[in-house]
C-alpha cells in the first residue's frame, strides 16, 4: 500500500446597558494581559536592535507573547509584515494592537489571523468564514516541523495527501454543517485550539488520535487505494458500494455520492474524491461522534425537514429488508423494524428521529446499521467479546481511533 453567577438588577433601566457591555467585553483582554504583551513585544524584538525577525525566531517571541502553539505562528508571521516583507517591532506592534490585543479568546484570534491572511491573499474583503485553504500553512507547517514525521521528509508523495488528510479531518468535526465554510462559532465549540497547543508538548504523532495522526493518515489512504481499483484518485458508485464487503445499500450510496451528507469537491458527477472520503469513512466506522450522527442523518432525511419520518425509513428498510431476507430464513416487516427503532431511541414522538434523539439515546450506531449496513449490524448481534473488551479497555478511545489503531497493525503485518 502505498489525526460569578452574575446578579443583575431587575431594573429596566440599567439591564440593557449591562447586558450591551458584557457583550462588548466577553473577548476583550483585560489590563494586565494587555500591560504583559507589551512587556513581552518588546522583549522578543529587544535582541534584533531595531531589525526584523526571520520566521524561526519570530516563533519563539510569538509563542511568548501569544501563548499560541507554535504552528499557528507561520499565518501570524505573514499578516505582521510591513510594506518591505519584513516583521519589525513597528509592524508586529502594529498589527497586534490594531487586530488582536483587544481580544482575549484563542480560537477568536486564529480566525482572525486566518481571515486576515486571506485577505492579503485575495480582494475577498466580506468573508465571515474559513475554507480548506486556510488552513494549509498551519498544516503544513505541521508536516516540515513536527519531530514525529521527520520520517516523511524524503516520502514527499505522501506530504500533499497527509496535509488533505488533516484539513479533512478538522472539517468535518469542526464544520458540522457540512457546507465545507467553517464558522467562528464552530471553532470556538471545538478542541481545535488545545489539539494545536498539545502538537508542541507531544513528540509522538500518533498520540494525538484527533486530526494530526500519521497512522490515522495511512489507514485513510490505503482504505481509499483499496477501492480507487484503477488509481485515479476517483471513486464512483461501483468501487465505493465494495466497501467493507458490500456493506452498505444502494440507495444510501446514491444519497452520499449526490453530495447530501457532506458538499462534494469531486469534479465528475455522482463520483468522491479522496477529499470526500475522509468523512466518509470516518462516519462509517464510527457512528457514535456527533458528526458521524449528522453525516448519516442527512443521508436518510431525504426532504430535508430534520426529521427521520416513518415513509422515509420504510423506503431504505425496503431494501435493506431484502438483503436481510438472502442471509436468514426469518421473515422481517416493517411494523417489527419501527416497533425495535422507537424503543431503542425513544423519541419524543414515535416514528419521527431528530438528532438529538439519536445523541441522547447513545444507540444511534445501531440504528443506523439496522437501516443499511447488514454486516455491522450482524457483528453487534453476534456481541464478539473481544470487542467488548477493547472498548472497557481504552475508554479514551473512540470507536474510530479503534478501528484505526486494528487497521494500521493489520496492515502492517501484511506489508511483512
Amino acid at each position: 500500500y502505498p489525526l460569578c453567577a452574575l446578579a443583575v438588577s431587575d431594573e429596566r433601566s440599567t439591564s440593557s446597558d449591562f447586558f450591551f457591555f458584557l457583550l462588548k467585553r466577553r473577548h476583550m483582554a483585560c489590563p494586565c494581559t494587555l500591560q504583559r504583551e507589551d512587556v513581552s513585544i518588546a522583549k522578543a524584538f529587544a535582541s534584533t536592535g531595531g531589525g526584523h525577525l526571520n520566521l524561526s525566531d519570530f516563533r519563539d517571541a510569538a509563542a511568548s507573547i501569544t501563548g499560541f502553539s507554535s504552528y499557528i505562528t507561520a499565518p501570524l508571521y505573514e499578516c505582521c509584515k510591513g510594506p518591505d516583507g519584513k516583521v519589525t517591532e513597528e509592524s508586529f506592534t502594529a498589527f497586534w494592537k490594531e487586530h488582536m490585543q483587544n481580544i482575549d479568546d484563542p480560537a477568536k484570534r486564529l480566525f482572525r489571523i486566518l481571515i486576515l491572511r486571506r485577505e492579503r491573499l485575495t480582494p475577498d474583503k466580506h468573508r465571515n468564514y474559513l475554507v480548506e485553504d486556510d488552513f494549509q500553512m498551519i498544516v503544513q507547517d505541521v508536516l516540515h516541523r513536527h519531530p514525529g514525521l521527520r520520517f516523511l521528509k524524503d516520502s514527499t508523495n505522501f506530504h500533499e495527501k497527509y496535509v488533505e488528510t488533516v484539513i479533512g479531518r478538522i472539517f468535518f468535526h469542526v464544520n458540522r454543517r457540512g457546507n465545507n465554510n467553517m464558522s467562528l462559532k464552530e471553532l470556538q465549540k471545538s478542541n481545535l485550539m488545545e489539539v494545536l497547543a498539545l502538537l508542541d508538548r507531544e513528540s509522538d504523532i500518533n498520540e494525538i488520535f484527533d486530526y494530526f495522526s500519521y497512522e490515522h493518515f495511512y489507514v485513510i489512504y490505503c482504505k481509499f487505494w483499496e477501492l480507487d481499483t484503477d488509481h485515479d484518485f476517483i471513486i464512483d458508485k461501483e468501487q465505493l458500494k465494495m466497501y467493507g464487503d458490500f456493506a452498505l445499500t444502494e440507495r444510501v450510496v446514491d444519497r452520499i455520492l449526490s453530495g447530501i451528507p457532506r458538499k462534494l469537491h469531486s469534479k465528475t458527477p455522482n463520483t468522491m474524491s479522496y477529499r470526500d472520503f475522509i468523512p466518509f469513512v470516518i462516519a462509517e466506522e464510527d457512528k457514535n461522534q456527533r458528526s458521524s450522527i449528522e453525516y448519516w442523518f442527512r443521508v436518510l432525511d431525504t426532504d430535508g425537514d430534520g426529521i427521520l419520518s416513518t415513509y422515509e425509513l420504510e423506503w431504505f428498510f425496503e431494501e435493506q429488508k431484502s438483503r436481510i431476507q438472502e442471509v436468514s430464513n426469518e421473515p422481517i416487516n416493517f411494523a417489527d423494524f419501527m416497533c425495535q427503532l422507537n424503543d431503542m431511541i425513544a423519541p419524543e414522538r414515535n416514528g419521527h428521529f431528530r438528532v438529538k434523539d439519536l445523541i441522547k439515546s447513545k444507540m444511534a450506531f445501531l440504528f443506523f446499521n439496522i437501516t443499511f449496513n447488514l454486516p455491522k449490524f450482524a457483528q453487534y448481534e453476534q456481541r464478539d467479546p473481544y470487542l467488548i473488551t477493547e472498548a472497557r479497555r481504552t475508554p479514551q478511545m473512540s470507536d474510530w481511533d479503534r478501528f484505526a489503531v486494528s487497521e494500521y497493525i493489520r496492515y502492517a503485518e501484511d506489508g511483512e
